[in-house]
């Protein structure tokens, strides 16, 4: 009997927010639901033409991307988990993973994380290589399907604010990792062996790769 990818990536979302300190948010959440509505009725006055098109960018970019936030005045951080990644189990389990990478360093240090996203493109390439690499193990483990590097740091190439060369180095960091796992070994990456280790005291039937069981 296949597993209930569902439920693993519920049990992951769980477990990994207990681990970690995170909040998530997803498009349904109350307030954030109610605050669109608000602000489309604003939008529909004519001077206020200008909001409606801010609010068309945000309602794509939170139907197509997640991203963790450092969470204001606490420890942790909130990840808001995109409309297309809660479509799709998994897609969320990638994106479980992904996130919680992002914030295992927000956790560990908040301030080294904002330096990293506005002061070094290659430091935050590097955290971006993390955080694919982690998300890429997650997928593997449920489904055994390989992705190439390029195919897993695909998304980099839309809004991130990355230069080439620096997409570049996210994607043989990628592959460094790719080539950890093909050899059955866990990734030298903290998320990865708490994902390993949640898997297999939960959902020890969803890892579909033998070297991993």
């Amino acid at each position: 009997m296949s597993a209930d990818l569902a439920a693993v990536a519920a049990t992951l979302r769980a477990e990994l927010s207990a681990r970690y300190h995170t909040d998530e948010i997803t498009p349904d959440t109350w307030w954030l639901s109610l605050s669109r509505t608000a602000l489309g009725a604003v939008a529909m006055i004519p001077a206020m033409t200008w909001l409606r098109q801010v609010l068309d960018v945000l309602d794509a970019e939170m139907a197509a991307r997640s991203v963790c936030l450092p969470k204001i005045g606490g420890d942790g951080a909130v990840i808001v988990y995109s409309a297309a990644a809660l479509a799709d189990p998994i897609e969320l389990i990638e994106t479980v993973a992904h996130e919680h990478e992002h914030a295992r360093v927000l956790k560990a240090d908040p301030d080294l994380q904002v330096a990293m996203d506005y002061t070094s493109g290659e430091l935050r390439a590097t955290t971006e290589a993390r955080a694919y690499a982690v998300g890429a193990f997650a997928r593997y483990l449920v489904t055994g399907a390989w992705q190439t590097a390029d195919e897993i740091v695909a998304p980099l190439a839309h809004g991130y604010l990355l230069s080439p060369a620096d997409r570049e180095h996210v994607a043989t960091l990628v592959a460094s990792h790719l080539a950890t796992m093909r050899a059955g070994v866990v990734p030298s990456l903290e998320v990865c062996h708490v994902v390993l280790e949640i898997l297999r005291a939960h959902h020890p039937g969803a890892i579909v790769v033998e070297a991993f069981r």
